[in-house]
């Protein structure tokens, strides 16, 4: 896998790439959008807002293109608040102040180093830096302490986190339902790289081992419905499509948080608070074929049932636990009329020919 930590340094700061400047535009349009709403009442004369960057960096970039210094996510946060602070008092016969605190966490003493020389060198910053926290070391392990700071300032807790993790492994679906289970009016700026999922991940149940996805939200997935992908086959490799059905269960309803996309897949927001939703996967994958006929079997792995209730092919749950009489359809992802053939040998009717795709785009047996 292709992982190549940055190497900070004030003086030869990493470059920047065209998709990390889309993620901080919209991570600056985010914050100030999410301040305009939240202060349009005009009786309003305090919003208090904690904003977490739990993967920091260093806080300054080069554009290649340009050769011109770019801000990271920090200083993004820092700039934004002041801007959605100004752009509030306009015409405001009732001055707005927005009570913001950051904390700025990352594990490289290296970025760290750089950060807190880019914030020294900001001209604000004697009056920034009494409401500025700037931590090393994992944010999984100061998650718990940055919570409880929130919580002792006031009741509200309204909190942004910004998760643009390297990778796909540091912020599971866990860390994030420790968040909102904690701080209900959270929102969380996620990104997931699905590309490298996609590409260097063998199946689907590896994939989802990675990112941290827990067995039940699994068992949801795979459970006789119209779209819920075999994850035990071995042979179901991770495509885009594949993985936006399973981060999409996995970081919404697996969390309890509302959804929606991000740009090019790259990220997103999420929260039970409520201006965005969380980040998943998009683009083109790779498999083909569609629904098909009435089955005997519930399905092929995940009959199982305690109830009627469990049974969301609509039929009953029988005296050994397992859903009978199925009548609905299941959609079998595929590649080739042979993966359907191999994938729905168990039903009455199995299906022989790969041609038809699913609502989410992607080719089922027919």
């Amino acid at each position: 896998m292709p992982r190549k930590e940055y190497s900070w340094s004030i003086d030869d700061p990493p470059e920047i790439a065209p998709h990390s400047l889309a993620k901080h535009r919209i991570l600056r349009e985010y914050v100030e959008e999410y301040v305009r709403v939240l202060t349009a009442d005009p009786r309003t004369d305090k919003l208090r807002l904690n904003l977490v960057d739990g993967f920091a960096g260093g806080g300054v970039y080069v554009d290649p293109r340009s050769g011109l210094s770019q801000a990271g996510s920090p200083v993004v946060l820092l700039d934004a608040v002041q801007v959605a602070e100004a752009a509030a008092n306009v015409n405001r016969a009732k001055p707005l102040h927005v009570d913001a605190r950051y904390f700025f966490v990352d594990r490289d003493s290296s970025a760290i180093a750089c950060l807190r020389e880019t914030l020294r060198r900001r001209s604000t910053w004697a009056t920034e830096q009494a409401f500025v926290q700037v931590v090393e070391g994992e944010f999984d392990s100061q998650l718990d302490r940055i919570i409880q700071a929130i919580k002792s300032r006031g009741r509200a807790w309204r909190s942004i986190f910004v998760l643009d993790q390297y990778g796909y492994t540091a912020a599971p679906p866990g860390l994030l339902r420790r968040i909102f289970d904690n701080l209900p009016n959270a929102e969380v700026f996620l990104t997931v790289a699905v590309g490298w999922v996609a590409a260097y991940l063998a199946d689907l149940k590896t994939a989802a081992a990675k990112l941290g996805i827990p067995q039940d939200v699994l068992d949801r997935v795979a459970a006789c419905g119209d779209e819920g992908p075999a994850i035990d086959d071995v042979d179901l490799r991770p495509t885009l499509q594949r993985l936006q059905v399973l981060l999409k269960e996995a970081f919404t309803t697996g969390i309890g948080s509302t959804y929606s996309s991000g740009v090019g897949g790259a990220g997103g927001t999420s929260g039970r608070g409520g201006t965005s939703g969380a980040g998943g996967a998009s683009g083109r994958g790779g498999t083909s074929g569609a629904g098909g006929t009435s089955a005997a079997k519930c399905s092929m792995k995940t009959g199982e049932c305690k109830s009627a209730d469990d049974c969301t092919c609509g039929a009953s749950c029988g005296v050994v636990a397992v859903c009978t009489s199925c009548t609905k359809r299941y959609n079998f992802y595929c590649d080739t009329d042979a993966d359907c053939v191999k994938r729905t040998s168990h039903l009455t009717t199995p299906r022989t020919s790969c041609n038809q795709t699913s609502s989410y785009g992607i080719k089922v047996c027919q």
